[in-house]
């Protein structure tokens, strides 16, 4: 359904290709519409994307486990107990200041973002290479994914190229806002 309503954008735009960008699950995306739709796509920027397994995804499970402390896990579980707290919006900031910190190569940068539920399991490993966009990967050295899960992307795309940006985890794009733009900007030019 995603990658048709990308599709039904892109056709109502009237644009017959476009430059797709999509980070997290949004990365997972870009990949499966330019399985779909292989003519549509002009180029792809995937930024810290979800790998192209399930495997490699659920991996991130054991690195948040490592990077919460005890005192952030009593918390969510504090909030969770509270009946009612999905409704008051103090309470969902909290929880998701707190529930995204591991996220981030330096916490600090935790806000009140929103996260997704499971998708269940999925393989494109072996559809990648039918992917000809050119395609850049954009990775923080940092990380809630495993570096070899983008390396096994880029290895399987013939024209993508991978950039690991230092000291970022999962939002490059927040952490280092001024390198990340220059990667996409070099990568466009």
């Amino acid at each position: 359904t995603f990658v048709e309503d990308l599709d039904a954008i892109r056709g109502a735009l009237g644009a017959e290709t476009v430059d797709l960008l999509g980070h997290s699950f949004g990365g997972l995306l870009a990949l499966h519409y330019a399985l779909r739709h292989p003519g549509s796509i002009r180029s792809i920027v995937i930024v810290d994307g979800d790998p192209a397994t399930w495997r490699e995804w659920n991996h991130f499970r054991q690195v948040i486990a490592t990077r919460r402390t005890s005192e952030e896990a009593e918390r969510l579980e504090g909030i969770q107990a509270q009946q009612g707290w999905q409704r008051r919006p103090q309470a969902v900031e909290e929880y998701y200041r707190i529930f995204l910190r591991p996220y981030f190569g330096d916490p600090e940068f935790a806000s009140d973002l929103r996260f997704r539920s499971d998708l269940g399991e999925w393989d494109l490993t072996d559809t990648l290479s039918s992917i000809t966009a050119p395609t850049l990967l954009v990775y923080g050295a940092k990380s809630i994914f495993e570096v070899s899960a983008a390396e096994a992307m880029h290895a399987a795309m013939p024209a993508s190229r991978l950039e690991i940006m230092p000291e970022v985890g999962h939002f490059p794009f927040i952490e280092d806002a001024a390198g990340f733009r220059a990667v996409v900007l070099e990568f466009f030019r």
